[in-house]
């Protein structure tokens, strides 16, 4: 019996140990490893603010009456998303290490690592970036107060590391082509109309004169007006040279209607335009190739 007593202590205690490496090994559950990570809640609905450094520039994602803005600027909604897909999409492939002396060595320590703050309800979370692991888009990562590192691989530290100009809004105009009945360009105080006839082609109107435009040249037109974007913003040098120009272009977009769809001015600068879009704060820039496809008919 006493044999017996201690042949299944045995058992019983192999049982548990063996439990016990199910549950803290990494890779105790095909396909999903436990982690002390706290991401689930992280979501664009339930956060607030998101708060990291790039290039030791402070970004500052904060959600302002219900509206995302990036260091006080109008965001890209659609990279805003796609940046909490990459929260939830994150896999945590395995544990690296529980040692606290290990955190330098993964570089996710307070002096090497890259830290970002989730803001839910007045609640922070830290967590600290490290260096990359044995892919492009693998990384080590730890909750801050926490010992564990762990490996993962997803495109959250990527988005991280974009500048400020991915994650604003570039977007001047969003409009349907099929709506646009006609698009009035002001130059060198002389004017143009682009409209549409009733057969549905275009004509050009300029100092009286009416004449049918190439199909290639007023679908470019339309299109590029539909849906503009800029390359980048006017710095403070290019604000005073929009401000202080004295010659100013203008393209105003109306539908069959004669109500205003969207309303630019335009500063020349080099090879670049300086845009100011109705309805915008910003100052935006765009090429000359893409404003020539507008005003060059």
């Amino acid at each position: 019996p006493i044999k017996t007593i201690k042949t299944l202590a045995s058992i019983f205690v192999s049982l548990l140990v063996l439990v016990l490496v199910l549950w803290w090994h990494p890779w105790s559950t095909p396909g999903k490893v436990r982690h002390d990570l706290q991401l689930s809640g992280i979501s664009h609905e339930a956060t607030s603010k998101v708060a990291w450094k790039h290039a030791d520039a402070a970004m500052d994602l904060a959600k302002e009456n219900g509206v995302w803005r990036v260091n006080g600027y109008d965001t890209d909604d659609a990279h805003v998303k796609s940046f909490f897909d990459a929260v939830a999409k994150l896999e945590v492939l395995s544990l690296a290490s529980r040692n606290a002396a290990a955190a330098a060595d993964f570089e996710v320590s307070d002096e090497k690592g890259r830290a970002i703050t989730f803001t839910q309800g007045g609640v922070v979370q830290e967590f600290i970036f490290g260096k990359q692991g044995n892919s492009f888009d693998a990384f080590y990562i730890k909750q801050k107060g926490s010992t564990s590192v762990y490996l993962a691989k997803g495109s959250l530290k990527s988005l991280t590391e974009q500048a400020l100009l991915w994650w604003r809004d570039t977007t001047m105009t969003k409009l349907d082509s099929a709506s646009i009945a006609a698009i009035e360009i002001t130059q060198n105080n002389v004017v143009a109309t682009l409209s549409k006839t009733k057969e549905g082609t275009w004509e050009l109107t300029r100092g009286g004169k009416k004449t049918p435009l190439e199909a290639s040249k007023s679908q470019a037109a339309l299109s590029t007006l539909a849906s503009l974007q800029a390359s980048d913003f006017a710095n403070s040098q290019e604000e005073t040279v929009f401000k202080n120009a004295k010659q100013r272009a203008s393209i105003v977009v109306r539908d069959d209607k004669n109500t205003t769809l969207a309303q630019l001015t335009l500063v020349q600068s080099k090879d670049t335009w300086i845009v100011k879009t109705q309805g915008k704060t910003a100052l935006f820039k765009v090429p000359k190739e893409t404003v020539e496809k507008i005003i060059k008919l």
